[in-house]
């Protein structure tokens, strides 16, 4: 049930949608609708998602979740002083007041209760007829107006959901009165008798904005609902023409052409969500319904591929990711192979649109449902390869994943795929294509590996010693210059400068220089290649050293690989190309800066490796 829990470990995040917090520091849950994370908010007003095997429910009563709750409503108040929220913070705001009513109640029945449970009273005749809902059941009693109401121009300080609300509720508290506002329609009154009210512009899209939030239909039923609610405010309340005239000039324009485009998505992935949530079809099928699911399927794949970029983001991250976090569902208890391929399909086309899609993907269950039908359809060569794709794809971005994920993605799971690569596991010892799929998928997984000592990619391959498919794979891959998990559409500017990652900045570095870099930091897995290709990287390295201009960050990289290839290996008995690579190193230290301040600072970076190369070991480029 929803209230107050504690922390039992420490949690940090750099994402903007989810909560950082502190070991024992208490939580107030407001929604639990995704089985792994929870929305909540900490006592300083604070509000993102939570994972739920982070906290244990806290036995106390509501006072300390009802501060929490108050000190979350106050925080985002504060944010838009003029009540202008965007609709997500609608949203969130509206979860909160909900469920600040329910601990209120619950405080004061927890004040007021005796040892014996009292029914409450029945409804009195005050009661039922002030209501328009349900019997006992209604909004709070809306102070009356005073005469100068007439006169009060729209506070500012007053949310437009906070008016429309209090005049929809109270049409015959408006009747009532007896100052009317200034209307030219309205025989025998002049200017001098009441003042105008003062309409901001952007009124009646904030209106539009809560119709939207409220109720999710798309934005042109949103508008046509709302022209047709001051229309009929206005024929009703002709004294108040003006006013309902002035909101109607601020409402915006219909955008049939957007709404056109994505309605047919949309449908096709409402359609989905209907087909996962009919139980009794998937428990007890009684019509073969494949053709039909195969049909929207592939609408929604050729929609994701036709139609705008940012409309497809749009509808996709509806409703809090609710059309991502569907198809994520339907693809786990989906069993028949044919529409699981589509839905893969899908999934690939879904990570190349945007990061944020991809960071929803990645806190979902999918990583984990992916792992599993590699390991146990290893065998089903189609299958396997599109879900290797979709996990290369997932773990491009170096996001950090949930904790709980490396339950199934441990050593095991590394093992396996360096079993496959090495040819042995039958199954896939002739197939070249999953072979390729899997070295993708650990250099993307290997992306996420920080601290070394902890890399379990890095003690698997300890464990075994050698690697020599796998190695060859990652000299043909440097060799050609290729990253081959890297999305380029996520790296070139294209994005909203809104999304998740901003705030890091950087793109990851190249994964198959990152996963070398990481070989060859500690002794034990500096035996990765065998001599000749040992010698291979080492003209690879000296080439791109020579090569790549001031100021790149690739030949940052290689600097730092050449340093830990020579603090962890015999290099000195070896000596490969130590003159170009001196000649390199004496270069970069005399280049000159560059115009650019973020290229001088990382020629800077280069020279304080090669400072250190030099000092350390300096005698063996002489």
């Amino acid at each position: 049930m929803l209230g107050s829990y504690d922390a039992t470990h420490a949690f940090d995040s750099t994402a903007d949608h989810i909560l950082s917090f502190s070991k024992g520091e208490g939580l107030c849950v407001l929604e639990k609708s995704n089985e792994s994370w929870w929305l909540a908010s900490n006592a300083e007003g604070r509000v993102g998602y939570i994972p739920i095997n982070y906290v244990v429910e806290e036995k106390d009563d509501a006072n300390v979740a009802l501060q929490s709750v108050n000190n979350a409503i106050e925080e985002i108040l504060a944010s838009s002083p003029a009540g202008n929220l965007p609709p997500q913070q609608q949203a969130v705001l509206k979860k909160l007041i909900a469920h600040k009513e329910t601990l209120s109640t619950a405080t004061k029945k927890s004040k007021s209760g005796s040892s014996k449970r009292r029914a409450p009273p029945p409804p009195t005749a005050d009661m039922e007829s002030t209501h328009s809902g349900p019997r006992g059941v209604g909004p709070p009693p809306v102070p009356e107006r005073s005469a100068t109401y007439k006169s009060q121009q729209v506070s500012s300080d007053q949310s437009y959901e906070a008016q429309f609300h209090d005049l929809l509720l109270n049409p015959e508290e408006e009747k009532n009165n007896k100052v009317s506002l200034a209307c030219e329609d309205v025989p025998g009154q002049t200017p001098a008798e009441s003042a105008p009210f003062h309409i901001p512009d952007d009124v009646g899209s904030n209106l539009l904005d809560i119709l939207k939030t409220s109720l999710n239909p798309n934005e042109e039923k949103c508008r046509d609902a709302l022209l047709s609610i001051i229309s009929t405010l206005k024929n009703n309340f002709p004294s108040h023409c003006t006013l309902f005239d002035g909101i109607l000039d601020t409402i915006p324009e219909a955008q049939f052409q957007t709404d056109q485009k994505s309605d047919k998505l949309s449908l096709a992935l409402e359609n989905i969500r209907e087909i996962k949530d009919d139980a009794q079809q998937r428990n007890w099928a009684i019509e073969d319904d494949e053709d039909k699911i195969m049909e929207i399927l592939n609408e929604i794949l050729s929609e994701l591929t036709t139609i705008d970029k940012e409309i497809s983001i749009a509808a996709l991250t509806y409703d809090r990711n609710r059309p991502i976090i569907t198809l994520v569902e339907y693809h786990q208890m989906e069993t028949r192979v044919a529409l699981r391929l589509v839905i893969l399909q899908i999934f690939g086309v879904m990570c190349s649109l945007s990061r944020s899609v991809v960071s929803t993907l990645l806190f979902s269950v999918l990583p984990l449902e992916l792992a599993r039908d590699m390991m146990t359809h290893v065998e089903e060569s189609q299958r396997t390869c599109y879900s290797a794709l979709v996990m290369s794809m997932l773990f491009s971005t170096a996001e950090s994943i949930p904790f709980s994920h490396y339950d199934r993605l441990d050593k095991s799971f590394v093992q396996f795929l360096i079993k496959c690569i090495e040819g042995e596991v039958e199954e896939v010892a002739q197939d070249e294509q999953i072979v390729d799929m899997f070295v993708n998928v650990l250099l993307s997984f290997n992306l996420h590996m920080l601290v070394h000592s902890k890399n379990i990619i890095l003690q698997v391959i300890a464990e075994r010693e050698t690697c020599t498919q796998l190695g060859e794979k990652i000299m043909m891959l440097l060799n050609r210059g290729d990253d081959p998990v890297a999305i380029e559409e996520h790296w070139n500017g294209s994005e909203e400068t809104n999304n998740i990652f901003d705030d890091e900045g950087e793109r990851p570095p190249p994964s198959v220089i990152k996963f070398l870099q990481d070989v060859y930091a500690q002794r034990s897995t500096s035996t990765f290649l065998y001599t000749n290709d040992m010698n291979v990287l080492l003209d690879i390295t000296a080439r791109n050293l020579t090569d790549l201009s001031s100021g790149s960050k690739v030949r940052t990289e290689y600097l730092e690989l050449l340093l830990n290839i020579l603090t962890n290996t015999e290099y000195s008995d070896n000596r490969h190309r130590c003159r170009d690579i001196g000649l390199s190193l004496h270069r970069i230290l005399n280049e000159e800066p560059p115009d650019s301040e973020q290229e001088r600072q990382i020629l800077d970076f280069d020279k304080r490796i090669i400072g250190k190369i030099i000092a350390d070991y300096g005698s063996l480029f002489v």
